[in-house]
């Protein structure tokens, strides 16, 4: 009967994470170029990236409290279904008169917070369905196939984008509705118990108390510092494409989907790896390409390079992304896995919030690389980038695990010199 319930579960958690994957191909993926279209500055881009993570960190470090009272899968509903309403101001910022940057960022921020509120219970729920031998290889087929969903959903919005004058209000449209049906799936979950009550530690500093032998928490304040590096950049990226080089909608989604591609591709690679040699390797190998990315974009404007740039990141950023979630998953016991996930997302969001506000205000009084402010920020956020990895030195891996080296798991993920035998590439959800 369990057994059965979690099936069932599987299934509707596939459903409702095609249709969010629709909503975030749409939606979430086009709201940067909907601020340029709208024509904020980059302080107000940055402030885009920024507070949305700021709050969403915080609520979801607050959230286990909130299970507490509600239970995970109440958590999660109440928290899908005003993430899906607050669509309506966020489309009709492109209406209004007044100050569009402070209404959207406010829009942005409400809608991301609710998203956030709903994560670390969804997570919870996953990691009693999912046994843990089985997490690279069942999220990375998940991931692979959401994935997809997730490009198309990208590509035809581009399309829509550039052909049609409200193409911004069709998508988005598009986007809320999607989330309502994702919302009528989740109204499926089974909740099992957790056997205890959820750990909730409401002092924040607790956690680093045991800093220097607790694994969990120094690979959390990499995270942060690690996605501090990234959104040095990342807000302006779609700057650099539609602004500077004059990118059309339709050129601008073909070399970022591309990198999607590359992650679908080796999603597979990298969850028969995480399962064999363990999450903190892949990591290691991941964060390395990770820190060399934006510093390529200095090297030419070529559509035909960034496309190549574009490649190599989905490859990188698919081995971080599984391995990142499957080692938290490894970390953290069942009563404390929503916990630990709250204060992995607060400190990866006071990254974010930090990394995007920096962004945003350092540009204007940075130097120029071949004549643009945006290239040296690039720069910088590799090389902070690269600061971050060093951290993993000190981390081990949960399991017991073949060690190997960086560059041999390289070699052995793009088919070379494979360090792991034949594995099954399918998973069954009856």
């Amino acid at each position: 009967m369990l057994k059965n319930k979690i099936r069932k579960s599987l299934k509707n958690s596939f459903l409702d994470g095609a249709f969010f994957s629709v909503m975030f191909g749409a939606g979430d993926a086009y709201l940067n170029p909907y601020a340029i279209w709208m024509q904020l500055t980059p302080q107000q881009i940055g402030l885009l990236s920024s507070f949305p993570g700021l709050f969403s960190s915080v609520a979801q470090y607050k959230s286990p409290a909130i299970v507490n009272i509600l239970g995970r899968k109440k958590t999660i509903l109440i928290s899908v279904f005003l993430q899906a309403l607050v669509w309506v101001p966020i489309i009709a910022t492109a209406f209004i008169t007044g100050n569009k940057g402070l209404f959207l960022i406010f829009s942005v921020t409400l809608y991301s917070t609710f998203n956030a509120l709903s994560g670390p219970a969804w997570a919870s729920l996953m990691g009693q369905y999912i046994p843990s031998d089985k997490r690279g290889l069942y999220f990375s087929w998940r991931n692979k196939i959401l994935g997809f969903i997730t490009l198309l959903s990208t590509f035809f919005a581009g399309i829509i984008l550039y052909f049609f004058k409200l193409g911004f209000f069709i998508i988005f449209s598009v986007a809320a509705g999607c989330r309502f049906i994702s919302f009528f799936f989740l109204t499926k979950y089974y909740e099992p118990k957790t056997g205890n009550k959820i750990v909730n530690r409401d002092n924040f500093f607790l956690y680093f108390k045991n800093f220097s032998s607790d694994d969990f928490v120094k690979f959390s304040v990499f995270a942060g510092l690690m996605s501090f590096a990234v959104y040095l950049s990342v807000p302006f990226f779609a700057v650099y494409m539609l602004r500077d080089l004059g990118f059309s909608y339709l050129k601008y989604t073909i070399v970022t989907t591309s990198a999607s591609v590359t992650l679908l591709l080796t999603l597979s690679a990298w969850g028969k790896h995480a399962d064999s040699v363990g999450n903190i390797s892949v990591i290691k190998l991941s964060a390395m390409m990770i820190s060399v990315l934006p510093a390529l974009w200095i090297f030419s404007s070529s559509t035909i390079y960034l496309l190549t740039v574009q490649i190599f990141a989905g490859f990188a950023w698919g081995g971080f992304n599984l391995a990142v979630m499957n080692f938290i998953y490894d970390k953290s016991a069942k009563e404390k896995r929503i916990s630990n996930f709250s204060f992995f997302n607060l400190i990866n969001g006071l990254g974010i919030f930090a990394g995007s506000i920096t962004g945003g205000f350092l540009i204007p009084n940075l130097p120029a690389i071949s004549g643009n402010k945006i290239l040296t920020l690039f720069l910088i956020s590799a090389i902070v980038r690269f600061i971050a990895s060093v951290m993993l030195s000190n981390i081990k891996d949960s399991k017991n695990v073949r060690t190997v080296g960086s560059f041999e798991l390289f070699f052995s993920i793009i088919g070379i010199k494979p360090i792991i035998g034949v594995q099954q590439d399918t998973v069954r959800i009856e």
